[in-house]
């Protein structure tokens, strides 16, 4: 009984570092921003 208490403490644990990483992700970096840099740059306007 006591691994199962273990292994679901971890499991919350890892839950709440996933939450933060995905809050900080959202914050912090433009996701949006990646997927459109490269085709409005003159070098490649003449492709």
């Amino acid at each position: 009984m006591d691994i199962i208490l273990y292994l679901l403490s971890v499991i919350q644990y890892l839950y709440q570092q996933n939450c933060w990483l995905i809050s900080f992700i959202c914050r912090y970096i433009p996701l949006k921003q990646w997927a459109h840099d490269d085709s409005h740059s003159p070098k490649y306007q003449k492709f």
